[in-house]
């Protein structure tokens, strides 16, 4: 049901601009920029920044600014996405994800479990 009410907001502009302006807006009450802020800073653990280049919720400024602030963070940009590529793009989310996760040793789920 929710993958195919992601489907319907993409043919409907006005759901498209009042998602956005409803999320920008509890987004600004409920998280100050100084808390993102020091969230970010505190990071410790590899980060990979998933991100569509047609976020309508996160715009590409916030995202050169995140790279600047943690260079060594890693970016994959999904072109032609919108906000949630696990949904829009589930092939290529995965791939981008087992290969992240291969690359920095960072242990998967499934490499946790108890034998």
């Amino acid at each position: 049901v929710a993958i195919e009410n992601v489907a319907r907001a993409t043919e409907l502009d006005w759901r498209i601009d009042g998602f956005v302006q409803a999320a920008t807006s509890l987004v600004r009450l409920l998280v100050g920029a100084r808390t993102i802020s020091r969230s970010i800073a505190q990071i410790e653990a590899p980060t990979l920044v998933l991100w569509g280049d047609r976020d309508q919720l996160v715009g590409r400024p916030v995202i050169d600014g995140l790279t600047a602030r943690r260079p060594e963070w890693d970016l994959h940009v999904f072109e032609g996405c919108g906000h949630v590529p696990m949904l829009e793009y589930p092939d290529e989310f995965t791939r981008v994800v087992e290969r992240w996760l291969e690359t920095t040793g960072v242990p998967r789920a499934a490499d946790l479990a108890p034998a």
